[in-house]
């Protein structure tokens, strides 16, 4: 197994000795330094909460799988899963993809692990392989800047970084706002790139190009916006995204 992805596998074997552990119970700040856990208090049952996971289908040797096939991660690189929870099912319904999370990835300056910032429950960074494993069937795929290898050196990941700390631990939005005070993880990634690198990733929508009426969105729109939904909302998807000119694929599992 490659050298590289060691302290990943170090993590990942901590994380299944405890395998009742909600992964949106410990983000990871942009600094790099965890925050304090949530207590049974303040976080919701799987059923009542729209962003908790499922850990107890985690395979430590699939993920373990995944990491060792992973090509060589540049700060930067944009990953993309299909979570398996509510917030799921409603980013996958709206935006008719087969992912419905998105990340970008950063290198945790306390131990140069790989973390994935996305805003599944509020905009935070998670150690790769934890990220990995909430996913279905621990499938991902990793894009990055058609000249990332030039592009993404030190100064220009120091930008993505600063472009990160407004977002830093905003709520998630379920109802495709594009306000900065709640963000959907496409938004969160398209505003990073455009923030931090003037790098456009795709032309945006409106919100009327979603489908909004799918079984776990449609009564979370209309408790909203009642009759008055915003259809001409800002508004980014995933396939847009991945699809994007600016972007090459560099791995599909």
């Amino acid at each position: 197994m490659a050298l590289k992805y060691f302290p990943l596998l170090l993590l990942l074997l901590a994380a299944c000795d405890n395998p009742k552990r909600n992964p949106t119970q410990q983000p990871v700040d942009t600094a790099g330094q965890t925050t304090v856990n949530s207590t049974a208090a303040d976080t919701p049952s799987t059923k009542a909460n729209p962003f908790a996971i499922d850990t107890s289908q985690r395979n430590q040797k699939a993920v373990a799988d995944v990491l060792n096939g992973l090509p060589d991660l540049m700060e930067g690189d944009i990953i993309v899963q299909d979570i398996q929870n509510i917030n799921g099912n409603i980013m996958r319904d709206a935006m008719q993809s087969e992912w419905s999370n998105i990340g970008i990835i950063f290198r945790r300056e306390a131990d140069g692990a790989m973390v994935v910032m996305d805003a599944t429950g509020k905009v935070r960074l998670t150690p790769l392989p934890e990220w990995i494993s909430a996913g279905r069937g621990n499938k991902v795929a990793l894009y990055r800047l058609k000249d990332g290898e030039n592009i993404l050196v030190p100064k220009t990941t120091k930008q993505l970084r600063a472009a990160c700390k407004p977002f830093k631990n905003k709520p998630a939005d379920l109802y495709f706002g594009w306000a900065d005070d709640e963000l959907y993880s496409a938004e969160l990634v398209w505003k990073v790139y455009s923030t931090g690198l003037n790098i456009s990733l795709c032309p945006t929508r409106t919100l009327k190009d979603l489908k909004l009426d799918g079984e776990a969105l449609k009564p979370l729109i209309a408790k909203k916006y009642g009759k008055n939904i915003p259809l001409t909302e800002t508004a980014v998807t995933i396939p847009d995204i991945v699809q994007s000119k600016q972007l090459k694929q560099i791995y599909a599992r």
